[in-house]
């Protein structure tokens, strides 16, 4: 950019953390870097506090919806602002709805709309509207001059809504100094499998217990632990349950959210991470990136942009999504081979590398939106 000229005004709308979650961190990414082109001004968004509260309806809500549309046009005046960032939800009505009214109610303040897909899916639940809210709908997200989708796999929202252009950013994390360090040898103790996301039957821990049933049916060693809150007290009976019921209770360890350098820690002590998701609005995962930031071989699903991430028999094993037999056959190769993973996990970091740090995420983002 050349000396002297003017940076692009951004006006970012988005939650960042809490509660933790993928999209969160992130839009928190996005709106704390430091541009030599852009100047961001982030309107938070926080109609959740609570893992649980996400997509259900609740009267403060309202209130806050209220906040968010005044903070917004008020950021503009006062910023001066001619772009307007956005993230919409996943396919699920409430927070469709929700994002309808914030957009219609601001995008005529703004030149430019940005629509950034870190949920993927929206542009599905347009045909199961009614005719209205159809109309409205097209409204609110037709015609983006920028769509950012975080795959080239996942569903073209960006181009069935009619933006103007459509650009694939990975997201990208910062390097914690633990995953820096040289990983022990852990190969006398028993293997760690790691799951991170929120806790939900949508993304696999159904399945995943039913693989590590079949693990320990055969014999093999090895200990459980799950990260992140739950969607609902109903899903933690029914998960609860299901471990007890494999004879997994004993060697499962539930750890809540973490966050900092108590998640750091975790994945630093883990041996294989295993993300089996079949999730609606899944989009990227970016827990897979911090799984390699870490050298775990990672075990996932092949669904949206996950294979995007990973490099199947390099830095891991996709398999179908719902399907226990080929989950256990691939977390079994690697509990019965260090070497194995070893192996894919130096892959993974060299991915996590040269394709999704912090650094390069933000490198392009301000690359498409001061072309703006």
């Amino acid at each position: 950019m050349p000396h002297g000229s003017p940076r692009s005004r951004v006006v970012a709308v988005g939650q960042t953390p809490p509660p933790l979650g993928g999209q969160a961190v992130a839009i928190e990414s996005f709106v704390t870097g430091r541009y030599r082109s852009l100047e961001v001004f982030h309107v938070r968004m926080a109609f959740s506090t609570q893992t649980a509260e996400i997509g259900k309806p609740r009267l403060k809500k309202m209130r806050h919806l209220v906040s968010l549309v005044t903070r917004v046009l008020w950021c503009r005046v006062r910023s001066g602002a001619s772009i307007l960032y956005y993230p919409p939800a996943g396919p699920e009505l409430v927070p469709v709805v929700r994002d309808m009214v914030v957009l219609l109610c601001t995008r005529w303040a703004f030149g430019s709309t940005v629509l950034h897909f870190h949920a993927s899916g929206v542009s599905e639940i347009e045909p199961r509207l009614a005719r209205p809210l159809r109309i409205l709908f097209r409204s609110a997200y037709g015609g983006a001059e920028l769509a950012i989708q975080t795959s080239a796999l996942n569903p073209p929202d960006g181009q069935r809504l009619g933006a103007r252009r459509v650009a694939v950013i990975a997201n990208g994390v910062p390097d914690h100094p633990l995953a820096r360090r040289h990983r022990e040898d852990r190969s006398a103790d028993s293997p760690v499998v790691l799951y991170a996301g929120v806790v939900r039957e949508s993304k696999g821990l159904l399945v995943l217990v039913e693989a590590c049933r079949r693990l320990l049916s055969r014999g093999l060693d090895f200990r459980l632990q799950l990260m992140g809150s739950f969607e609902s007290r109903r899903f933690e009976s029914t998960l609860r349950r299901a471990l007890a019921d494999a004879g997994l209770a004993e060697r499962t360890t539930l750890l809540g959210s973490l966050s900092g350098d108590a998640k750091a820690e975790c994945f630093s002590a883990s041996d294989i991470f295993c993300y089996p998701t079949h999730f609606e609005a899944e989009s990227f995962g970016i827990v897979v990136i911090e799984a390699m930031q870490f050298s775990l071989p990672v075990v996932a699903t092949h669904w949206r942009g996950i294979p995007s991430v990973v490099a199947d028999g390099e830095s891991g094993t996709l398999v179908p999504t719902r399907d226990p037999s080929p989950l256990a056959a691939a977390l079994a190769m690697l509990v019965e081979d260090p070497d194995l993973r070893r192996r894919m996990g130096r892959r993974g970091r060299e991915l996590y590398l040269e394709r999704f740090t912090e650094d390069r995420f933000r490198h392009d983002m301000e690359s498409v939106l001061s072309e703006l």
